[in-house]
Parts: C-alpha cells; sequence; structure tokens
C-alpha cells in the first residue's frame, strides 16, 4: 500500500503536536515507503536519494515534537517565532485550552453545543495587566455580506468588578465555516490576584452588526453557551529604573515594568497633565521598544493617570500592538520625538528617543 507522505506529512504539522506514539507511526510509514521505493527502483543512485529525503523527514519529525499551534488570530496578529511560543507556554503567558480540556479540572466546561452552534474556548493570553480569550464559533451561518456580532457576560471568582474595560473583536474572513472571535480584558488589579480563579464566559445570542453607523446588533440565534475554566497566566517581567529625562523635555521616566505584552512605566511630571482629563495621552509616554536585533515593536497606553497627583507621578499601562515579546532582548524604551517628512512636507517616518534599558 502506498501512502500519500506528503499530505500526511503536512496534516501531522498541522497538529503541530507529536505524540511519540504518532513520530512511531510516520517513521514506520516512512520505512515501508522506502523499503517500495527500493523495489521500484534498482540503480543505487535512486535509492541513495530516496534515503537521503528519508534521513531528513525523519529528522524533522524527530525535531518538530516541540512546535505549538496557536489559534489563527493570535498567530495572524503577532505571528510569534516557535521560540516565542515555547516562552510564552513555558511562562504561562499563553494556554491552549484545547489541549488541556477535561484533563484536570472536573468543573471545567471548554465547549459547548447549543441551537446547532458550537462554541469553543480556544487559547487565553494572560498576564497581570490583561486577557486575550480565543474562542472558535461552528455552525452560525454567516451571509458575505454580514458581519458576526457576540457580547458575553463575563464574571470572575463570582464577580463582575474586575475590570477597567472590555472589548472583543472577530478575525476577518472564515476558515471552512468556523468563525474566531477574542475577547480583550484590562484588568482593574494588577496585583496577579485573579490567576488561580474561576472564570465565567456566558454568552446568550450570536447577532449580526448592524448596518446603520451606531446601530444595535440584530438578533440572530438566541442560545444559552456558558463556559469555565481556571484562569491563568504569568506575571513574569523585568523592572528597569533609568531615572532618565525623556528628550528635550521636563519629564523624567522613572521606572518601567516590561512584561511579554504589557509595559507599565511612571513619570515624573513636572505640571498636571490636563489631557488626562480628555483621555489624551501623555506626550512623552512610551511608544515601543526596540529590540537586540534592531527591530521595532510598538505600544499604546490601554489606561493612564496620576498614580500620585500630590507628587505629580504618572503612569501608563501599554499594550504591545504587533508581538509577544523575548524581555530579555528588549534593549530599549521608544519615546516619540517627531517625523520625517516628504518632498510635499508630509510626515513619513516617526522618530524617537530611546532610553537603554540596561
Amino acid at each position: 500500500m502506498r501512502h500519500n507522505l506528503k499530505q500526511e506529512y503536512r496534516s501531522s504539522m498541522d497538529a503541530i503536536r507529536f505524540s511519540p506514539e504518532a513520530q512511531a507511526a510516520m517513521a514506520e510509514k516512512l520505512a515501508a515507503h522506502g523499503k517500495e521505493q527500493a523495489m521500484h527502483h534498482r540503480t543505487s543512485g535512486k535509492i541513495l536519494l530516496t534515503a537521503a529525503v528519508l534521513a531528513a523527514l525523519l529528522a524533522t519529525l524527530t525535531g518538530a515534537a516541540v512546535f505549538t499551534r496557536w489559534s489563527t488570530s493570535t498567530q495572524t496578529r503577532y505571528n510569534p517565532s516557535e521560540e516565542i511560543k515555547q516562552q510564552a507556554e513555558k511562562s504561562g503567558l499563553s494556554v491552549m485550552l484545547e489541549e488541556s480540556k477535561g484533563s484536570e479540572e472536573p468543573n471545567e466546561v471548554l465547549s459547548v453545543t447549543d441551537q446547532g452552534i458550537t462554541i469553543t474556548a480556544v487559547q487565553t493570553i494572560v498576564d497581570s495587566f490583561h486577557a486575550e480569550i480565543i474562542f472558535r464559533i461552528e455552525g452560525f451561518d454567516l451571509p458575505e455580506n454580514k458581519e458576526p456580532s457576540v457580547w458575553p457576560t463575563v464574571t470572575i471568582d463570582g464577580k463582575q468588578d474586575f475590570y477597567v474595560s472590555q472589548s472583543g473583536w472577530f478575525l476577518d474572513g472564515t476558515t471552512d465555516g468556523r468563525l474566531e472571535y477574542t475577547h480583550y480584558i484590562s484588568f482593574q488589579e494588577t496585583d496577579g490576584r485573579y490567576m488561580g480563579k474561576e472564570i465565567v464566559f456566558s454568552f446568550h445570542s450570536i447577532d449580526y452588526q448592524s448596518g446603520q453607523k451606531a446601530g444595535m446588533p440584530e438578533p440572530q440565534v438566541e442560545g444559552n453557551w456558558e463556559l469555565k475554566w481556571t484562569l491563568t497566566g504569568t506575571s513574569d517581567s523585568i523592572t528597569v529604573t533609568p531615572n532618565a529625562k525623556i528628550g528635550d523635555s521636563n519629564v523624567i521616566l522613572l521606572d518601567a515594568e516590561i512584561g511579554q505584552k504589557t509595559i507599565r512605566a511612571r513619570y515624573q511630571v513636572d505640571d498636571y497633565w490636563e489631557g488626562w482629563d480628555e483621555l489624551v495621552e501623555l506626550p512623552q509616554a512610551v511608544r515601543g521598544v526596540r529590540m537586540k536585533d534592531g527591530s521595532e515593536h510598538r505600544c499604546g497606553a490601554g489606561s493612564s493617570g496620576f498614580e500620585d497627583e500630590e507628587n505629580m507621578i504618572y503612569f501608563t499601562q501599554s499594550d504591545i500592538y504587533d508581538a509577544i515579546l523575548d524581555v530579555s532582548q528588549v534593549e530599549s524604551l521608544l519615546f516619540h520625538k517627531g517625523w520625517e517628512k516628504d518632498a510635499e512636507g508630509r510626515p513619513t517616518i516617526e522618530t524617537f528617543y530611546e532610553i537603554p534599558i540596561r
């Protein structure tokens, strides 16, 4: 019997994590394929070529055991390297809920089907400041000219007063009739107190977004999808205390806590920042990081304000937009300096002041 090795290899790679049993099965198929090729090809050159290909595939399979599969949403947003994925899972920042389904928590419910629609909790990205929870929705018929809409009720440890803000979005496009929804939470308290507590998501309807600006969602399917599990995450971070002036301003960066997804910075300002009352970001707030390889990653303040108004100490808590950081590779913090302009005077490239973290 002949095996489509290329297809099986791709399918196994799509599963990403190889168990020892799966590796053994693939190795057995590869070996059988090698024997079959040897029967068909009598020339030593072809046999040696096949052996080389088999050896390469086997070596790849051996190393592939550490590959990790993430949700399409997080893979698309962050495009993390395999090393970053492993770091995020080792630190506890990322948890693939599907892989742990029913394995340890007897009371957890990670997938519910009602009205022919299944909602599954797929992945969490959680630190002391924020949580991203990714869900998969299957069985909901979405016309091409409509956008989906959901809004779950969320509790942690039975309480609803755990957040500063919540938001949610769907990944653009669908895959095989599946939708991916990300629910984002900015925590009220940032001391890690929500870790180890039960989090419950209750979805009561799946709707279409309104076709009118600021319009209410158009109800489609009502049901009861309640999912729950123990929330876990990481508080791993590094703290730096530059106590350094930011550019040519009188604002001083006192310290910064840099995590894989969040930067919390404190500043000494010389006067009351009136923009805070109008939700305008502090001009000297951290704008991103530069890594040791020269790459830049941007961030923006999700929350900010006076930590100590009497002593004029301001803080920003910023979410990194496009990456999950290897904090050991952060070289400097970036602060807005100005813009390079084109021949017509239009701003094109943002420039930065930099404060080294070491």
